[in-house]
């Protein structure tokens, strides 16, 4: 059982055996300690003002997102 790369209901696109199958069948623990590892993603949350210069960051994920929280004038 294979998943389309838009399913995100296990937390990332990476994972190539749904859970349910890791329960099924005899898997390698090494296997599964990979497989784990990228069905749990990692993050990093920090603040950067741009007004000060460019981001410069070391990506050791497969993705990134970046948010902008703006204060609401009054």
């Amino acid at each position: 059982m294979t998943r389309e790369i838009t399913d995100y209901k296990y937390g990332n696109m990476n994972t190539i055996i749904s859970p349910p199958l890791l329960d099924t069948y005899h898997w390698s623990e090494y296997l599964k300690r990979k497989i784990k590892s990228v069905n749990h993603p990692r993050f990093d949350v920090f603040e950067h003002d741009f007004r000060v210069g460019t981001m410069n960051t070391n990506i050791n994920f497969n993705s990134l997102q970046l948010l902008s929280f703006y204060k609401k004038k009054r």
